[in-house]
């Protein structure tokens, strides 16, 4: 498949998982699902809010451990 069949496929995809979610499977079992970025907000809005709280209040968790 060339790369520009790789990406309308793609595209596609991602068009559908604005409708519903996409479930990729590999060798008959699920491995990925896709949904959009709508519905994930959606979903985990007070999760993202804790994270966000928490990034907030705290910074990064590997702060310490970085050497740069």
């Amino acid at each position: 498949m060339t790369k520009m069949g790789k990406l309308k496929l793609l595209g596609g995809i991602g068009a559908g998982a604005k409708i519903e979610p996409m479930w990729i499977k590999k060798d008959a079992r699920s491995d990925t699902i896709i949904f959009s970025t709508q519905q994930f907000e959606s979903d985990y809005k007070h999760w993202i809010k804790e994270q966000s709280t928490q990034f907030e209040r705290h910074g990064l968790w590997c702060d310490d451990v970085r050497t740069w």
